[in-house]
């Protein structure tokens, strides 16, 4: 998993956090000296690379996240999720004061975030327009209706960054914690639960109403960009802990039997990921980890 997310999500995210915490730790051992080496190589390495408004947005968020993730834990909050929402939080609410502050507009942002990965596919499919057609724009050429395609969707995912950021915080506060108590010779704070353990606060059910009410609602309007970007937060919150459930229903069935609805799951991802949410959700009322009382027990 560590390697996945490294390879194919910011990587600031995950190492960041790594490397603080394990220099906090004093460390003493090579393998945290190595993953310390790795962590600045590669922090080296993306500094000085060529950067857009979209990357120094990511990169920003990355800084930000790693700095508001150690303090909360050295405050001594012990749950893990909650820890990571609250660096998340803290995280947006810099990066949007440094907006504000270097004067840069959300549509700004958008159109870096669109202009980048339209060159992208520029390089896959040569017969793209040089620029995304904008909505009622007549494209003509070979490629004329997946350009149209391309451009609706790139200004759906545009709008959705900072929950996709949000995303990505969360699978990195996750493995940075996980990596970090496995690589430390004495790690701070408590020890990682397993993944089946996952839970947060009940309460949280209401962030979840209020973004879904926002973003249907409000429109484009800035109330319902941020309940979007909120509730593409807080389905993956909900689905992980839809998967935990899953998880724990699953610890007497065969490793055969796991192993075959993990592949079912992966060809019908929309439909595993709409049920993940749906369990989440509705553990919050009906606590199935307690009634299915696996023989090793949840904590």
């Amino acid at each position: 998993m560590l390697v996945g997310y490294i390879l194919s999500a910011p990587k600031a995210f995950v190492l960041g956090p790594l490397a603080i915490l394990l220099l906090l730790s004093r460390p003493r051992s090579g393998r945290e000296w190595l993953w310390i080496v790795i962590s600045v190589v590669a922090a080296a390495v993306v500094l000085r690379l060529p950067a857009t408004l979209t990357d120094r947005t990511v990169r920003a968020a990355g800084a930000f996240f790693t700095g508001a993730f150690v303090i909360v834990t050295l405050m001594g909050v012990r749950s893990l999720v909650h820890r990571t929402l609250a660096a998340i939080a803290a995280s947006a609410t810099l990066v949007v004061g440094w907006f504000v502050w270097l004067g840069i507009s959300w549509g700004e942002l958008q159109a870096a975030f669109m202009a980048d990965y339209w060159a992208t596919w520029r390089l896959l499919s040569p017969g793209l327009p040089e620029s995304p057609p904008v909505a009622g724009e007549v494209v003509t050429g070979a490629a004329a209706d997946l350009a149209l395609q391309l451009a609706a969707a790139l200004r759906d995912a545009s709008g959705l960054m900072p929950g996709m950021l949000g995303v990505f915080a969360l699978g990195g506060g996750y493995l940075a914690w996980n990596w970090y108590w496995r690589v430390a010779s004495t790690p701070l704070g408590p020890a990682p639960l397993p993944f089946r353990a996952l839970r947060f606060s009940d309460h949280l059910v209401w962030v979840l109403i209020i973004a879904a009410a926002l973003a249907m609602l409000a429109g484009q309007t800035a109330a319902g960009v941020v309940g979007s970007n909120l509730l593409v937060l807080m389905l993956a919150l909900y689905a992980g802990r839809g998967l935990a459930v899953i998880q724990t229903a699953l610890l007497p069935a065969p490793m055969f039997f796991a192993v075959l609805l993990s592949i079912t799951a992966l060809a019908l991802l929309p439909l595993a990921l709409a049920s993940c949410v749906l369990i989440g959700t509705a553990d919050t009322w009906l606590d199935f980890r307690r009634r299915l009382a696996p023989d090793e027990g949840v904590p």
